[in-house]
């Protein structure tokens, strides 16, 4: 976006169908200038708007590369947590069993890494499995909703959708 020193301004503020009654030309002269009549005004805002998209894109590329294509959080427009935070924090916490069970001095610390590493895996992979069959019956039971939602609209009309 233009500086505002640099940005073409408005500088025709009168009605267009009232150009001529002065009797002259120079209101016409002056609506075609700059950015005064519609045309010109959409399309500096058109410049100004892909400008703009242009920067956030280089931005989101840039912050793309750098946090190793993991999405950052951020609070009130703010980073907080950097995307290459997020994911250092990811691998160590997917390694944890994998670490343990490598650390493992002794009989007992062997089989409680093991074992560790065993529920971490059967908890990822149940999650998984649960997230899964809650989306496929929540898909069945909104087609349910759906078929009787148009059987009452069927029977009693549009109404019967707000009535109590």
């Amino acid at each position: 976006i233009l500086p505002p020193s640099s940005a073409p301004q408005v500088t025709y503020t009168g009605d267009p169908s009232q150009m001529f009654a002065s009797g002259n030309f120079r209101n016409m002269s002056l609506y075609l200038s700059g950015i005064n009549n519609p045309w010109a005004f959409n399309l500096n805002a058109e410049q100004a708007y892909q400008t703009e998209l242009q920067n956030q894109q280089t931005a989101a590329q840039a912050q793309g590369i750098a946090y190793n294509g993991y999405k950052g959080k951020s609070v009130n427009g703010q980073i907080t947590t950097p995307g290459s935070t997020i994911k250092d924090i990811e691998s160590s916490v997917t390694n944890l069993p994998n670490q343990l069970v490598a650390d493992a001095q002794n009989l007992p610390a062997i089989m409680t890494a093991v074992a560790t590493k065993m529920l971490t895996q059967v908890m990822t992979q149940g999650i998984g499995t649960i997230a899964a069959d809650i989306n496929k019956n929540g898909t069945q039971v909104q087609i349910r909703v759906n078929q009787q939602m148009n059987n009452q609209v069927s029977q009693y009309g549009p109404g019967a959708l707000y009535q109590h």
